[in-house]
């Protein structure tokens, strides 16, 4: 058993390796199913928030985003989708004076539904 936890972990850091030396033209189409990927795409600061959270998603080709956002009883707080946005940055800004205090889920997803990318942050 322990032989295979060291393969699994390996192969994890290789994965994560190689993720992190391919450049943005030979991955495009990995983006959505490589973990590593989806991470590198979304900046959510600051965190914790106090009034406005900025989600920033780095996305290398033309597509439709959707933004979601949860409480932890996982009522949706927050939905935009954008229309087709040219590859780069979209920064989505989520005003949240009035937000209850606690942890958050967030979600990012494409045109089909697929969650490409989803995290946690603190409303204080």
């Amino acid at each position: 058993m322990k032989r295979c936890i060291h393969v699994f972990m390996f192969v994890l850091s290789s994965l994560a390796a190689g993720a992190q030396s391919l450049n943005a033209a030979e991955h495009s189409s990995m983006v959505f199913t490589d973990q590593f990927l989806a991470e590198e795409m979304v900046n959510v600061y600051p965190n914790p928030v106090i009034d406005v959270l900025n989600i920033e998603v780095h996305q290398p080709e033309d597509m439709k985003l959707t933004v979601q956002i949860r409480d932890v009883i996982g009522k949706i707080i927050y939905n935009n989708t954008t229309g087709v946005s040219e590859g780069g940055t979209y920064l989505f800004q989520v005003h949240m004076p009035n937000a209850a205090p606690g942890m958050y889920l967030y979600n990012i997803m494409d045109i089909k539904g697929d969650v490409v990318a989803n995290g946690k942050f603190v409303k204080q």
